[in-house]
């Protein structure tokens, strides 16, 4: 009886009964493999790509897409075999048949498994095989080609095994189809659920939280639902760094193979019918979903009140409702039986307090998430983003004199070192952050203390920690000069200057003047013996200098730049891919060279000195929220605009570790024969002319006087309809 069953004669029976799978299979990796195949060859050699380049694209499809249509019907598979092969164990009688029949379970067990295996096999590496032999026909074969055929085979049957242990599992600890299907959906959503919920926490109680994802959350997110594991394995294949990922994942499958042998050789038949099999499921599975339900009700009714007093209140009940209805409904489920809803009071009232002491412990950051500041010696690289100073495109130069070229994102983390000096300015950022959180700063006026930026901390053990932390314009200059003594940020940040000059298609600049200019439209020789004077001016600055008072700021702009070939940019014919690149860069006075060059041009004023000034028109503001303002005063005395020249500066000009000083709300400079910027600041480091605070405290009397009268009018209506000397009279 034992070898008629379990012999390669009963494999063939069933492969006979269920036939159906393996021809769905086979026709669903025909249309992932050759079909996809056929259409993409038929588009490259219809687009007239050279031979080198299908090759590419060929590599690539093997690589990358035949990955991503593969794994689809990979799923399918494993979905398919578990549930024909095990779908029994929900019926008494044919619980009862199988399980009769003087043969081990584990026996019975792999059989059903090798089963689903060919299934699987057969049909994949059928269509493979034909889609080898149609790259072949057209060119395109190689060993190296088979090996990453073989490769992809591994891939997917990793992926089919991680899906078909994990339904298996559930099938075996589950007694009906109901409960099945309830413990389906939450094997492959509960991980990325539980990541949103605890994200949300994060989010709306930690200050410092930094919306990047890492940590458990990140674990929760990707590693925990077998789907999303498998696709995260497909992703890392792809992008080359599978290198220390396989084998984590190798031990997941083992381990999903474990517990669900152990629960079918285990299960009793007598259960079978009702909810869970393991009684201890029941509790394991009520606190896993009752706890989270209460957590996440209590976020949902905690974001509608907007007295901060009655938050707390409406997040308890909100809490408390979800606790009780996901309890009441999940026993409805166990016991199928509304009178044994509160059978288990006892772990209804735990779940709720322990879900209480959850949210209490997020409000009140037990765990010091805020305060948490990583150690001297335990950070390996210290990165961050937020701060988009001279927003430039990222180039590097190939050996072949093609460039990988990365359009600027303020979102991309960018690193900065690990020297002590760096991480202590960091520290002064975060010591300033908690400080203003002790001092029940609220989240917004945090935000709008000084600019928020996100660090990144790698750390020895190579996990990443994100915090966002307020930083001021000395925190911010402290933290510059230390990444640019350790020198690598230097060249990253610089590295829009490594494409090659023939490239540079425009500079323009803008300077003391706050005029916009286009510099050498026609000269081309003098562009490029301009952008090697500043490469030379940057290459010698130290830290000191590029953080300091810029004098002017330049747009370089390159075009027709041959990037590096990748399947994603390919251009027919053979042609090379040709982009553009951008970037903005500030000038120092200690740039000598390249400023020696600027001054040669005599239509060009480097220095507010250098030009005539008309007059100046000022705005002030007469409300706290800028909401109410004056008509503008205008300057034309002459000792007033010369002090005015001396302090005044354009805004472009004002870097990120600068303060931005305007006592006004808006300054406009008339400059004789051409057309100046406008909000002008004053230079760091200078004060607010007597004459400017003066008519600005005037103003402000003005708004208030007229305020206090009650049979006036609003003064701003007034003031747009005065002349300037009939504003003086009312100020008087």
């Amino acid at each position: 009886m034992k070898l008629k069953i379990y012999s390669g004669k009963q494999i063939k029976m069933n492969i006979k009964e269920q036939v159906w799978i393996p021809v769905i299979l086979l026709i669903g990796f025909f249309l992932a493999f050759p079909v996809a195949e056929l259409l993409m060859m038929g588009n490259w050699f219809g687009m007239n790509y050279t031979y080198d380049q299908i090759q590419i694209l060929y590599e690539n499809l093997w690589k990358d897409g035949f990955l991503r249509t593969g794994v689809a019907i990979t799923v399918i598979a494993a979905l398919l075999n578990s549930v024909s092969e095990f779908w029994y164990l929900y019926s008494s009688k044919k619980v009862d048949f199988y399980h009769s029949i003087p043969v081990k379970r584990f026996r019975m067990f792999f059989s059903r498994m090798f089963t689903g295996i060919i299934f699987f096999a057969g049909p994949y590496l059928l269509m493979e095989f034909l889609t080898v032999c149609i790259g072949a026909m057209r060119g395109c074969f190689s060993l190296h080609l088979m090996k990453l055929a073989f490769y992809m085979f591994l891939i997917h049957l990793i992926c089919y095994l991680l899906v078909y242990f994990a339904i298996v599992l559930v099938i075996c600890i589950t007694g009906n189809f109901l409960m099945g299907g309830l413990c389906f959906v939450g094997v492959f959503l509960y991980g990325p659920v539980l990541s949103s919920l605890i994200t949300g926490y994060e989010e709306t109680y930690f200050r410092t939280y930094a919306r990047m994802l890492y940590g458990v959350c990140k674990v929760l997110k990707r590693d925990v639902s077998p789907l999303f594991l498998g696709n995260e394995l497909v992703d890392k294949y792809s992008q080359g760094e599978l290198k220390g990922f396989l084998f984590p994942v190798l031990c997941v499958v083992l381990v999903l193979t474990a517990a669900s042998f152990f629960a079918y050789i285990k299960r009793p038949s007598e259960r079978t019918g009702g909810a869970l099999i393991y009684p201890f499921t029941q509790v394991v599975i009520r606190i896993l979903v009752v706890i989270p339900t209460g957590l996440g009700t209590g976020l949902f009714f905690s974001l509608f009140p907007e007295n901060t007093s009655s938050r707390d209140a409406w997040e308890i009940f909100g809490l408390l409702v979800g606790v009780i209805l996901s309890y009441s409904l999940l026993e409805i489920v166990y016991q199928m039986d509304f009178r044994k809803i509160y059978v288990h009071w006892v772990q209804l009232i735990l779940c709720g307090v322990l879900a209480i002491l959850m949210a209490a412990g997020f409000k009140t950051d037990v765990i010091r998430y805020d305060r948490y500041f990583p150690k001297s010696g335990q950070v390996e690289m210290i990165s961050w983003n937020g701060v988009n100073m001279e927003s430039s495109d990222y180039a590097e130069e190939k050996a072949d004199g093609r460039y990988v070229i990365g359009t600027n994102n303020v979102e991309a983390m960018i690193d900065l070192g690990n020297s002590e000096d760096l991480l202590q300015a960091v520290k002064k950022a975060a010591d300033r952050t908690y400080k203003n959180i002790k001092n029940n700063v609220g989240k917004e006026d945090l935000e709008e203390s000084g600019r928020m930026v996100t660090f990144g901390f790698t750390m020895n053990s190579g996990t990443t920690i994100y915090r966002n932390y307020i930083v001021d314009s000395q925190i911010l200059k402290d933290i510059l000069q230390a990444a640019y003594r350790e020198g690598d940020y230097k060249k990253d940040r610089y590295s829009i200057l490594n494409i090659e000059s023939k490239y540079l298609f425009s500079i323009t600049g803008i300077f003391g003047d706050g005029v916009y200019t286009t510099l050498w439209e026609r000269d081309k020789e003098k562009r490029t013996e301009f952008l090697e004077a500043l490469r030379q001016d940057i290459l010698e600055a130290d830290a000191e200098v590029l953080t300091g008072q810029p004098c002017g700021k330049l747009y370089l702009s390159f075009g027709q730049i041959p990037q590096e070939r990748t399947p994603d940019n390919m251009v027919p014919d053979g042609r090379e891919f040709l982009s553009g690149a951008g970037g903005m860069v500030y000038m120092f006075p200690q740039f000598s060279r390249s400023l020696s060059l600027l001054e040669e041009e005599e239509d060009l004023s480097i220095s507010l000195q250098d030009v005539d000034v008309e007059s100046a028109d000022v705005v002030f503001d007469l409300s706290e929220d800028a909401t109410v303002l004056s008509d503008p005063v205008q300057y034309t005395g002459k000792e007033e605009l010369t002090e005015l020249k001396n302090i005044l500066i354009p805004p472009e000009l004002v870097p990120e570790w600068e303060t931005f000083n305007s006592p006004w709300a808006d300054l406009t400079l008339n400059i004789r024969g051409k057309e100046a910027v406008e909000g002008w600041a004053i230079r760091p480091g200078e004060k607010t002319p007597e004459f400017i605070l003066l008519d600005q405290e005037r103003a402000q009397e003005g708004i208030l006087g007229e305020n206090e009268s009650e049979d006036s009018t609003d003064l701003t209506t007034n003031l747009e309809d005065t002349t300037d000397t009939e504003v003086m009279d009312i100020y008087e």
